[in-house]
C-alpha cells in the first residue's frame, strides 16, 4: 500500500512540472512572438485640431489623433488629453479615458469646450504683453498593450499678435493735420466773420488692462495758431469687430486726463490733451467667438473724431463736404486672420491689424455734449473788437473816413501813445494802410 500512495504522490508532482513546463513556454512562445513577430509597441499623432460648434454659450474644439495598434488579437488602452494654454492661461483642457483601440490603424476624437472665463483674463496679459501671446498646444495620448507601453506628445509652440493699440494708433494719426472753418459770429450787434484754425500736430496711444477692462489713453497735441483762444476739442469714437460694437464712447463717457473740461488753448499756444476711456473685457469674449465663427478672420473698423463748438458753430475733425461737412468723423478699416490651431511649427498664427483704408464718414455729435464756446462774448469782454484781440483788424472812423468804414462802420478805433488817433500812424490819409478793407477778417 505505502509503495501505491508513492506513486501517485510521483504522478501528481510530474503532472504539476508538466503543467508548469506548458505554461512557461506558452508565456515564452507569446514574449517569442511580441518581440519577433509583427507585434511592437503601439504609437499615436494628432491628425487635425479644428474649432466645434460657436455660439455665445460655447465655443468646441475637436481633436482628432491617429492610433497605430500594431499586435494583432490585442486591444490597445489608450487616454487622450488636450490643453491649450494662451499667456500661461489653461483656455482648454480635455481628457477622453479608456478608449480601446483594436489591431490596425485608427483615428479618435476628443471634445473639449473652451473655458471661456479665462477669456477676459487671457485678454487682460495680452494687452499688457504688448498685443502679444504665447500659445502652446499639447497633445498627449498614453498607449499601453501587452508588455508595451507609450505616452506619445506633441507640444506645439507658436506667437499670436494681434495689436489693437496699433490699430487705435493708426485712426487717431489720420486725424494730424491743420484745419480752419469760415463762419460769421456777432459782435456789438454786428456780423464779423471769422476763420479759426486749429492744427493736430501729433497723437498717440496707449493701452492697459486687468481683468475686468481695458483702459485706453490717447494724446492729442492741439496748436492754436490764432490770436485768440480756441476751447479744448472733445474726442469721441468707437471699435466694431466683424460687426460687433465692442465700443462707442461718447463725449460724456470720455475723461479729460490733463486738463478741465472747459479749458481752452490760448492764443499761440498747443496743449497735449489727454483723453481716457474703456472697453469692458467681457465684450472681447463676445469677439473672440465671432472670429472663431469666421475662420479666425477679424474685420475691424476704428472710428474718431475730435469736436468743437463756437459761438454755436460745430467744428468737427477731420473735415467732411456737403451737408455732412461739420458732422463727420474718420473710419478705418483692418483685417487680421490668425490659425491657432495649426498643426505645423512655425508662427503662422502670427498676424496683426493690417490697414485697408481709412475714410472721412458721418459722425453725429449728439446735440448738447459740446460745451460752447463764446468768442463774441470773449471779445466783447475786451472793449470790443480791441486790437490786442484782433489786431489785424481794418482801423476805421466812420466820421472821418465813411468810405473805408462801409463793411465796419461801428468797429473801435485803436489809438497810440504819440497823437491819440490810430495805433502805428499819424492819421488815415498819412497811413492809408491801417483803414484797409478787409471784408475777410483774419487773426
Amino acid at each position: 500500500m505505502l509503495g501505491v500512495g508513492n506513486d501517485i504522490c510521483s504522478m501528481n508532482t510530474s503532472r504539476r512540472n508538466r503543467l508548469l513546463l506548458t505554461g512557461l513556454v506558452a508565456v515564452l512562445a507569446i514574449v517569442g512572438i511580441f518581440l519577433l513577430g509583427p507585434f511592437g509597441t503601439p504609437e499615436s499623432e494628432p491628425k487635425e485640431i479644428e474649432w466645434g460648434e460657436t455660439s455665445e454659450e460655447r465655443i468646441e474644439i475637436i481633436t482628432t489623433v491617429w492610433i497605430d495598434n500594431p499586435n494583432p488579437g490585442f486591444s490597445a488602452d489608450a487616454d487622450i488629453t488636450y490643453i491649450m494654454s494662451m499667456n500661461d492661461y489653461k483656455i482648454a483642457d480635455g481628457k477622453k479615458s479608456g478608449v480601446s483601440v483594436p489591431h490596425g490603424n485608427h483615428t479618435e476624437t476628443l471634445n473639449t469646450n473652451l473655458r471661456q472665463e479665462q477669456l477676459p483674463k487671457w485678454w487682460a496679459s495680452h494687452v499688457q504683453n504688448g498685443g502679444t501671446s504665447d500659445v502652446e498646444l499639447q497633445i498627449a495620448t498614453p498607449l499601453s498593450v501587452g508588455l508595451f507601453s507609450a505616452e506619445p506628445t506633441v507640444t506645439i509652440e507658436r506667437k499670436l499678435e494681434i495689436d489693437l493699440e496699433q490699430a487705435l494708433g493708426k485712426s487717431l494719426k489720420k486725424l494730424e493735420d491743420e484745419y480752419s472753418r469760415e463762419f460769421d459770429i456777432e459782435v456789438a450787434s454786428r456780423e464779423v466773420t471769422v476763420s479759426p484754425e486749429i492744427i493736430i500736430s501729433d497723437t498717440a496711444v496707449s493701452l492697459e488692462a486687468n481683468e475686468t477692462k481695458t483702459n485706453i489713453r490717447a494724446d492729442v497735441e492741439v496748436e492754436n495758431p490764432n490770436q485768440y483762444p480756441l476751447p479744448l476739442p472733445s474726442f469721441t469714437g468707437g471699435i466694431d469687430l466683424n460687426e460687433l460694437k465692442i465700443a462707442t464712447w461718447s463725449i460724456h463717457e470720455i475723461e479729460v486726463l490733463s486738463h478741465e473740461r472747459d479749458a481752452v488753448i490760448r492764443a499761440g499756444d498747443s496743449e497735449t490733451i489727454s483723453f481716457g476711456f474703456s472697453i469692458n473685457n467681457e465684450k472681447m469674449v463676445d469677439w473672440f467667438s465671432s472670429h472663431v465663427e469666421n475662420n479666425e478672420r477679424t474685420d475691424a473698423v476704428v472710428s474718431a473724431q475730435l469736436a468743437l463748438t463756437i459761438n454755436g458753430k460745430q467744428i468737427t475733425i477731420p473735415s467732411g463736404t456737403g451737408p455732412y461737412a461739420d458732422d463727420s468723423g474718420v473710419a478705418c478699416t483692418f483685417g487680421v486672420e490668425t490659425d491657432m490651431l495649426a498643426l505645423e511649427k512655425s508662427d503662422s498664427s502670427r498676424a496683426e491689424f493690417n490697414a485697408n483704408g481709412c475714410n472721412v464718414t458721418r459722425w453725429n455729435v449728439p446735440t448738447g455734449q459740446l460745451t460752447d464756446f463764446d468768442l463774441a462774448g470773449y471779445i466783447s469782454e475786451r472793449d470790443g473788437l480791441r486790437c490786442e484781440v484782433f489786431p489785424n483788424l481794418p482801423l476805421c472812423n466812420s466820421g472821418e473816413d465813411p468810405d473805408r468804414c462801409d463793411n465796419f462802420p461801428n468797429l473801435p478805433v485803436c489809438e497810440d501813445s504819440e497823437d491819440g488817433n490810430r495805433d502805428g500812424g499819424e492819421d488815415s490819409d498819412d497811413d492809408p494802410p491801417l483803414c484797409e478793407i478787409r471784408p475777410r477778417v483774419s487773426c
